[in-house]
């Protein structure tokens, strides 16, 4: 079973959004052979395709990440060097087609740090 993250707090505007999400990074597995763990991504994403950002109520629409134009690695071995209770995604949104949102990301460390951008995430 995979790891499961709650997210702490969410704070929305028009276009962008701030989630604080829990990440005890001591609970997943195999965490150092990656330099960000799957779940942490999806984590961090996932309240792009909430209702409460896209305006989307289909509980019928599903959203699949499906591109990154740019990713960047700011500090790629921070998770391996420090531990984390969370983590902070702020995310702004580019565009919405029915089939596809588009918008940007990065996730942070507690005090604001930026540890990777991605640029153009579609799903």
């Amino acid at each position: 079973m995979a790891p499961s993250f709650a997210v702490i707090k969410c704070n929305i505007r028009e276009g962008e959004t701030l989630v604080k999400v829990d990440v005890n990074i001591t609970t997943l597995p195999n965490i150092h052979e990656y330099i960000i763990h799957p779940s942490i991504l999806d984590a961090c994403f996932h309240i792009m395709v909430h209702p409460a950002f896209t305006g989307n109520v289909d509980s019928t629409a599903y959203y699949l990440p499906s591109k990154v134009e740019r990713a960047v690695l700011h500090d790629a071995d921070y998770f391996h060097q420090h531990g984390l209770d969370f983590v902070l995604s702020y995310m702004t949104f580019k565009s919405w087609k029915p089939d596809a949102l588009e918008f940007n990301m990065r996730i942070c460390e507690q005090t604001g740090h930026v540890i990777c951008t991605l640029l153009g995430f579609r799903g």
